[in-house]
């Protein structure tokens, strides 16, 4: 939160409050500068938060803001696997794509498939595919299993 204008050019004492925080509204003040920033640790949600700002000679500043936190706890769904000169795989949302040929391997110790975002492929081999994405904050989707036939 920045403020300006007024006495001192902006320097004022801030508030906020807010839903969500606890046991109800939350009141904190600042310190007497330009700047104020706040540390909030927030779960999933929506929030509502009002400023008040006052300066050295009463003048007053009061805005809010909203917005809501959603928490992606699910790894990337695969959408679509295919035979296109190679492995092709793709994924509902930006991932990173792995595979092994063994049903029971780890994702870190697994080959990494090429590509980015979406789309992701690898070589083309007559054995059983073991494919595994991971999100962007690390969150896995299920090994599906991919046995190609001549």
């Amino acid at each position: 939160l920045s403020t300006s204008g007024g006495a001192r050019t902006g320097e004022a004492i801030c508030r906020w409050e807010g839903n969500g925080f606890g046991d109800g509204f939350r009141y904190e003040e600042a310190n007497g500068s330009k700047r104020h920033s706040y540390e909030v640790n927030l779960v999933q949600g929506k929030y509502n938060i009002n400023f008040m700002c006052e300066d050295i000679a009463g003048n007053k500043a009061e805005n809010s803001t909203s917005f809501e936190v959603r928490i992606d706890k699910f790894g990337p769904t695969i959408t679509r696997i295919y035979y296109d000169f190679g492995l092709k795989v793709s994924t509902a949302e930006d991932a990173e794509c792995r595979f092994d040929f063994k049903r029971n391997f780890i994702y870190e110790n697994a080959t990494k498939m090429s590509g980015s975002g979406k789309e992701h492929s690898t070589g083309w081999r007559l054995k059983t595919y073991y494919v595994q994405c991971s999100d962007q904050y690390g969150n896995k989707g299920g090994k599906i299993r991919v046995k190609p036939v001549s």
